[in-house]
C-alpha cells in the first residue's frame, strides 16, 4: 500500500495515522471481488464518521480529506521539517526522500472519490468534500491555527506538481514552524506518566506591546532585550520587578503575541515545577526557535528550596546553557524573598543564620536585565487616561450592500481620514466623542454628514458582545476576528444594535464582518487623497479629471464601488500586489477572452443591492427578473475563467457561483415582464402552479366553461329548454321551465321557485360559481404567495450570493485595469522592498488623457534611501511641476494597488504612506490663514512620515517673508534628509533657488529643474525635467503671458534689477547645515543684548565721518534704506 512506502513522514499519532491507512487500503481494494460490499461501505462511512469527529475536534471546514491530510503533514516532526522551521528550504538529499513522499501525499490529495462510492453505493460523501462548520470553536486548535491549516489545505488543492506541493510546504514550515512549537504561541508544562510534557494553550490573551500604556522605558528595555534574543544577538534573562497591578504579566503576554512570527515561543513554568526546568530544556534546546521561559510571580518564602533548581539552571553547570533559551520572571518583592531587620549580617544567634537568605538575594543578580515597574504618579495616570482616550472605535455598515468593517484608530487625525474615505451619510456616537472637542460642526456642515450620539446603553460592552454573537452564531469574539478590537468591538455593536432598531428587520445581508487594521494598506490622509484628486477633482468635486475616471472602465456597479475602495486602499504587501498584476497580466495575454468577460458583464445588475431589497423584502418581480438576468450570465463567465491559471482569478472563480437554481426558479416562477407591484397580478407564469393556471382560466374562460356545462346537462336530463343564468342574489343557477320539471334530476337543488319556472343548483355548477366569481381574487392573492415564496428561497442564499457578487465585482475590477493598461500603454511595474523607485519615462494618468494631441511630455523618476533620497526640483511657474510630482505619487499609487502604470518601466519600491503639501488654501471658517493650513499640513508630514514614506513637497513656506519661508523650507529639507530622524523619499519643489546649494552640503539631496527655451523676453516650456537648478523663476515672463499690462510688466523689470543686487544666495552659499550633531547655537537674552552694547559704542565724530564718505549718488534705494539704518542704530549707541 503507498502509504507503507513512506520514508520520512511516518510515526503519525496512533489516531489519526490509522485514519490515513484506512483511506489508502480502501483506494487499493475497492474494486477487489474478494471482499464483502457491505463491509467495504462500512469502513468507508466509519472513515467518514472519524472525519467529521476531527473537524469536530479541530474546527475544519472546506474538504476535509485536504485538511486532514494538511494537518498530518504540519504537525509530523521529522529530520526535514524540524530543519526547515523557521529557516526554510535546507539542502541534501533528504529534499529527494521528501519529495518521494509528497509524490504520494499528492496522490491522496487528488484522488477522485466518485467511482468508490459509486461502487460502494455510498451517498452523501460531499459532506466530507464541502462541509460547512456548525461551531466556531474547537477544542484543540484556536481560529487562528485553525484558518492557517484550512487554507494551506486550499494551497495544496492548487498546487498542479509534488515539486509545487513541497515548495508550499516549506514556506509552512519557514512561515510558522511545524508541530505544537509551529502552531501555537505559548506552552504549560505538565506531569505525568510518560514524565515532562509541554502542551500548547490554546487562547492566550490577546495582548499587544502598544496596548499598554505608559511604562515607556521599562517596555523599552523589554523590547531592545527580547529583539536582540530573536534576532541571534547577546540578551540577558530579565526580571520584572514592581508594583502590582503595573502591566509586568501583560508585557510577557505582548511579547509572546509581537514576536510569535519571528519564531518566539512562550513556556509558563510554575514554581512546583522547578525541578523539572532540566527536562523542560532538553526538549526544546535543538529546536531553531527562540524561547522563553516564564515564571510568573516569582517570590520565595523561609522554607521553600525551589529557588535552588531556578539557580542551578540560570547558573548552568557543565554543559553549556542552550543559546536558544531565556528565562523570563515577573515578581512584585524586588529581591523575590520578604526582607526583614532579622535578615541583616549584625544577627548573632547563629554565625551562618543569613547564608541562606543571602542565597536567595544573590539569585536576583543572576539576571542580567532587572526592570522596574512603578505604579504611576498623579501626573503619569493623567497621561495614561488621555492617551486611552485618544483611541477610537471605527465601524462602518453599507445596509444597501451589506458590507461591515471595523477598525480601530489611535488619533483624530487618523479617524477623520476613516471618515473621509468611507464618507458615511450618518454617523452615530456616544456622548463621550460629542464631548471630545472633536470638530463635529465640520463634520455636519462641509461632508454633510448626519451625526447624534446615542444613549449610553448602547455602547455598553456585554450588549455590543452579545449582539454581534447572536447575530452570527458564532460562542466568542475569536471567531469574529475581534478579540483584538475592544473599542471596535464596541462600535461594531452599538451600530449592529442601531441598525437592528432602525432597519426593523433581521439584517441577514449582513453576514460577515470585516476587522481591518489601517497598518495593512497605504496611509492617505485626507489632504493627499483631496490634493492627488484621486477619486474627485479639487475644485469642481467631479470624478472626470481625477485618477478614478482613468481607470474606471467597469461594467458594473459592484466593480466600480470596488475599484474606488482599491484606489482609496493601496496595499503595501508584495505577494498581495504582484497577485493583482498576474491577473491583469493573464487577462492582456487573452485579449479576446477579456472583451467576452466584458460583453458578459455588462448585463449583470447590481447584485449586492438587490440581495439587499430581497433579504429586507422590498424587492419587487422587476428586480427578480433583473437578478434573474445578471446570474443567467455567471455560466458563460465562470466558464471563460477556465481558461485562466493564475491565483487570483482562480480565487475569483472558485468564488462565483453559478447559481443555475436560482435562475430556474425565477425562469419557471416569474413572468418576463412582470408589473412593479406586487399587488397587481400577473406575476407567475402558466404551468408553475396548477391553482393558479386554473383560476387563471377561470377568470378568462369562465363562459365557455358554463356554456360547456349548460350543454351537458341538456344532454344528460333531456331538458330542452335548461339554461344557466346569473342574478347578483343567488349567483349561477339552473333555470328549468314547468313544463320540464318531471325530468329534473335527484342531484339538482331547488333554489328558488317563480311562477313559470324553477331554478336550481348543482355541486359542479356551484365549484365553477366559487371558482369564476372568487378567481381574481384568489389569483392576486396566490400570486403573491407564491412570489413571496421564490423571493424567500432566494434571500435563504444570501451568503452564496454576496460571495459570488463580490467574485463578480473582482473580476469586473482587474478587466477594467487590464483593459486602462492596454488602451494607455502601460507597463507593469516591477514591485521591490528595497526602496528604490525608478521610474523611466514616466507620464500623470490624468493628465495625458485630457491633452487631446498626445503632446504629453514624460519624464524620468529615481529616488532611493542612499544618495538619491530627496529631490529638490526648481523652475519657472506654469512648467509642470506640480504635475510632475503628482505623476510620481499617482504611478507609486498605481503600482501599489495592483495596477498598471502610465511608464515605459518601472521599479516601484513600496511605500507605507503617501503625503502631499500641495496648493494654497486658507480656512476662514476656522480662523486659520493660508500660511497656518501650510504650516499644520507640515507638520503633520514631519511628525507621521517614516523612512519607508513618499513625501511631495510644493514650495514649502511660500505663505511668508522671504526670509522667514526660505529659512523654514531649508530646515524641512534638513530635518527629512537626516536618516535619524525622517529619512522619507522625497520631492520638494520650490521657488527659493537658494535650496539648490544643498545639493553640496547634503549627500542625499540632488537638483533637478524643468527645462525652459528663452526667446528674447519670451519663454518656451520644454516640459522636461533635468539635472541641476534653475537661477530663475521667470515669473515676470508668466505674468506677461498671463496678460499683465505692459506698464506693471516693464516696472516689474525695473525692481526686479534692482532687488537682484542684493540677492541672498551668496549668504545661502556660506550657510552651513545642521547635520543634528552639531551644538545648538546660544541663544541671547534682553540682559545679555543690553551688556554687549555697553561695549559696542561708537563716538560721534565716527558717525559723522562715514556719513560724509557716503557715495548717495551711487546708492540704489534698497541700499540707502539700509546705510540709513545701520547709521540710525549706531547714532543710538554712541558715547
Amino acid at each position: 500500500m503507498r502509504e507503507q512506502e513512506l520514508i520520512v513522514y511516518k510515526d503519525f499519532e496512533k489516531e489519526e495515522g490509522t485514519l490515513l491507512f484506512d483511506m489508502a487500503w480502501l483506494m487499493e481494494h475497492y474494486e477487489d471481488d474478494y471482499y464483502n460490499r457491505e463491509d467495504l461501505a462500512g469502513l468507508l462511512y466509519d472513515c467518514m464518521h472519524r472525519l467529521l469527529e476531527i473537524a469536530g475536534n479541530h474546527g475544519f471546514h472546506g474538504n476535509l480529506w485536504h485538511c486532514y491530510l494538511s494537518n498530518l503533514l504540519v504537525n509530523n516532526e521529522n529530520s526535514y521539517s524540524r530543519a526547515c522551521e523557521i529557516r526554510g528550504e535546507v539542502e541534501g538529499t533528504i529534499n529527494q526522500a521528501v519529495l518521494h513522499d509528497i509524490v504520494i501525499f499528492k496522490e491522496f490529495f487528488d484522488y477522485d472519490f466518485t467511482k468508490m462510492t459509486e461502487a460502494l453505493q455510498v451517498r452523501d460523501f460531499s459532506l466530507i468534500t464541502d462541509y460547512v462548520s456548525s461551531d466556531s470553536e474547537s477544542k484543540v486548535y484556536n481560529s487562528r491555527i485553525r484558518e492557517r491549516i484550512c487554507s494551506l489545505a486550499q494551497k495544496f488543492a492548487k498546487d498542479h506538481t509534488p515539486e509545487e506541493m513541497k515548495a508550499t510546504l516549506t514556506e509552512f514550515y519557514k512561515d510558522y514552524g511545524v508541530g505544537r512549537f509551529g502552531l501555537h504561541k505559548a506552552f504549560r508544562v505538565v506531569h505525568d506518566e510518560n514524565g515532562v510534557q509541554i502542551v500548547p494553550i490554546q487562547n492566550i490573551a490577546h495582548v499587544y506591546l502598544n496596548d499598554l500604556i505608559g511604562y515607556e522605558i521599562p517596555k523599552k528595555k523589554l523590547i531592545d532585550n527580547t529583539e536582540a534574543f530573536v534576532e541571534g544577538r547577546k540578551a540577558n534573562n530579565c526580571l520584572l520587578f514592581g508594583d502590582a497591578g503595573t502591566g509586568k504579566s501583560s508585557s510577557i503576554k505582548g511579547i509572546a503575541n509581537e514576536y510569535y512570527d519571528q519564531g518566539l515561543r512562550i513556556i509558563e513554568v510554575y514554581k512546583h515545577q522547578f525541578q523539572d526546568l532540566n527536562d523542560v530544556i532538553t526538549q526544546i534546546k535543538n529546536r531553531n526557535y527562540k524561547f522563553i521561559i516564564y515564571m510568573d510571580d516569582l517570590s520565595f518564602e523561609d522554607f521553600e528550596i525551589e529557588y535552588k533548581y531556578l539557580k542551578a539552571v540560570i547558573e548552568g553547570g557543565l554543559e553549556k546553557k542552550p543559546k536558544n533559551v531565556l528565562i523570563y520572571a515577573t515578581s512584585n518583592r524586588r529581591h523575590l524573598i520578604k526582607e526583614s531587620f532579622s535578615d541583616k549580617d549584625d544577627r548573632r544567634d547563629d554565625l551562618h543564620s543569613g547564608d541562606t537568605v543571602q542565597e536567595k538575594l544573590s539569585l536576583v543578580s543572576r539576571f542580567g536585565v532587572t526592570i522596574f515597574f512603578a505604579a504611576p504618579d498623579k501626573k503619569q495616570f493623567q497621561n495614561i487616561v488621555k492617551t486611552l482616550a485618544d483611541r477610537y472605535g471605527v465601524s462602518i455598515a453599507d445596509v444597501s450592500t451589506g458590507d461591515y468593517y471595523v477598525t480601530e484608530v489611535d488619533s483624530e487625525r487618523k479617524l477623520f481620514d476613516e471618515i473621509t474615505k468611507f464618507s458615511p451619510s450618518e454617523i452615530i456616537c456616544n456622548e463621550s466623542f460629542y464631548m471630545s472637542g472633536v470638530d463635529i460642526e465640520d463634520l455636519r456642515h462641509r461632508l454633510k454628514i448626519t451625526i447624534y450620539a446615542l444613549e449610553t446603553w448602547y455602547f455598553g460592552d456585554e450588549l455590543a458582545e452579545t449582539t454581534l454573537l447572536t447575530h452570527f452564531k458564532v460562542k466568542s469574539l475569536e471567531a469574529l476576528g475581534l478579540a483584538d478590537y475592544d473599542c471596535g468591538m464596541i462600535a461594531a455593536g452599538a451600530l449592529l444594535k442601531y441598525l437592528y432598531e432602525t432597519q426593523k428587520n433581521d439584517l441577514n445581508n449582513i453576514s460577515v464582518i470585516h476587522p481591518y487594521s489601517t497598518g495593512k494598506y497605504m496611509i492617505i490622509d485626507s489632504s493627499t487623497r483631496r490634493n492627488l484628486e484621486l477619486v474627485e477633482t479639487l475644485r469642481e468635486k467631479q470624478k472626470r479629471g481625477s485618477l478614478l475616471w482613468v481607470l474606471d472602465k467597469t461594467k458594473t456597479a459592484m466593480g466600480a464601488r470596488l475599484l474606488r475602495s482599491y484606489v482609496e486602499q493601496p496595499l503595501i504587501d508584495k505577494a498581495e500586489i504582484e497577485k493583482r498584476q498576474d491577473a491583469i497580466c493573464e487577462l492582456n495575454q487573452h485579449v479576446i477572452t477579456r472583451e467576452e468577460l466584458r460583453e458578459y458583464l455588462n448585463p449583470i445588475y447590481d447584485l449586492e443591492r438587490l440581495i439587499t431589497r430581497v433579504t429586507y423584502l422590498t424587492a419587487n418581480p422587476r428586480d427578480l427578473i433583473a437578478f434573474r438576468s445578471s446570474i443567467a450570465m455567471l455560466p458563460p463567465i465562470k466558464s471563460l475563467l477556465g481558461d485562466f491559471h493564475g491565483e487570483l482569478l482562480g480565487e475569483i472563480r472558485e468564488d462565483m457561483d453559478t447559481l443555475e437554481e436560482l435562475c430556474a426558479l425565477i425562469d419557471r416562477a416569474i413572468m418576463e415582464e412582470p408589473p412593479i407591484s406586487v399587488r397587481d397580478g400577473g406575476l407567475i407564469k402558466d404551468g408553475y402552479n396548477e391553482d393558479v393556471d386554473k383560476y387563471r382560466k377561470a377568470k378568462t374562460e369562465g363562459k365557455t366553461w358554463l356554456a360547456e356545462l349548460e350543454a351537458k346537462e341538456r344532454e344528460k336530463t333531456g331538458i330542452k329548454n335548461l339554461k344557466i343564468k346569473y342574478n347578483k342574489v343567488f349567483g349561477y343557477y339552473l333555470e328549468v321551465t314547468n313544463s320540464y320539471k318531471d325530468l329534473v334530476p335527484d342531484y339538482f337543488m331547488r333554489k328558488q321557485t317563480l311562477a313559470n319556472a324553477e331554478r336550481y343548483i348543482t355541486p359542479e355548477l356551484k365549484e365553477l360559481e366559487d371558482m369564476i366569481l372568487g378567481a381574481e381574487d384568489k389569483l392576486v392573492t396566490l400570486e403573491y404567495d407564491l412570489f413571496c415564496e421564490v423571493r424567500s428561497k432566494i434571500a435563504a442564499e444570501v451568503v452564496r450570493i454576496q460571495r459570488t457578487a463580490k467574485a463578480v465585482a473582482g473580476l469586473d475590477v482587474f478587466v477594467s485595469l487590464a483593459l486602462v493598461a492596454d488602451q494607455n500603454n502601460y507597463c507593469r511595474p516591477k514591485i521591490n522592498e528595497n526602496g528604490i523607485i525608478d521610474i523611466k519615462g514616466g507620464r500623470h494618468p490624468v493628465v495625458e488623457k485630457m491633452i487631446n494631441n498626445d503632446m504629453f511630455i514624460d519624464n524620468d523618476t529615481y529616488l532611493d534611501n542612499g544618495n538619491h533620497r530627496i529631490s529638490i526640483i526648481t523652475g519657472p511657474n506654469m512648467a509642470g511641476k506640480s504635475t510632475y510630482m503628482r505623476q510620481t505619487a499617482l504611478i507609486v499609487l498605481m503600482a501599489q494597488l495592483g495596477s498598471y502604470v502610465p511608464a515605459a518601466s518601472a521599479k516601484i519600491g513600496i511605500v507605507d504612506r503617501i503625503f502631499t503639501r500641495v496648493g494654497a488654501s486658507d480656512d476662514l471658517a476656522s480662523g486659520q490663514s493660508t500660511f497656518m493650513v501650510e504650516m499644520n499640513e507640515v507638520a503633520n508630514i514631519l511628525r507621521n512620515a517614516t523612512s519607508n514614506s513618499l513625501l511631495i513637497l510644493d514650495e514649502i513656506g511660500r505663505g511668508t517673508s522671504t526670509y522667514d519661508g526660505l529659512s523654514i523650507a531649508w530646515a524641512v529639507v534638513e530635518h527629512i534628509s537626516n536618516p535619524k530622524l525622517l529619512g522619507a523619499k522625497t520631492l520638494f519643489a520650490t521657488h527659493y533657488h537658494e535650496l539648490t546649494e544643498l545639493e553640496g552640503k547634503l549627500n542625499n539631496v540632488n537638483n533637478y529643474c524643468v527645462a525652459v527655451k528663452e526667446k528674447g523676453d519670451d519663454i518656451v516650456f520644454l516640459r522636461k525635467i533635468v539635472k541641476g537648478g534653475a537661477d530663475k523663476s521667470y515669473g515676470i515672463q508668466v505674468a506677461k503671458l498671463a496678460g499683465v499690462p505692459d506698464s506693471v510688466i516693464a516696472r516689474a523689470k525695473e525692481i526686479v534689477e534692482e532687488l537682484s543686487a542684493n540677492d541672498i544666495t551668496e549668504v545661502a552659499r556660506n550657510i552651513s547645515v545642521d547635520t543634528g550633531s552639531k551644538k545648538k547655537k546660544e541663544k541671547l537674552d534682553e540682559v545679555d543684548l543690553t551688556q554687549m552694547s555697553l561695549f559696542d559704542t561708537v563716538r560721534d565724530d565716527d558717525i559723522i565721518e562715514e556719513l560724509r564718505n557716503v557715495d548717495v549718488g551711487n546708492l540704489t534705494p534698497i541700499e540707502a534704506l539700509n546705510k540709513l539704518y545701520e547709521l540710525q542704530n549706531k547714532v543710538k549707541n554712541r558715547w
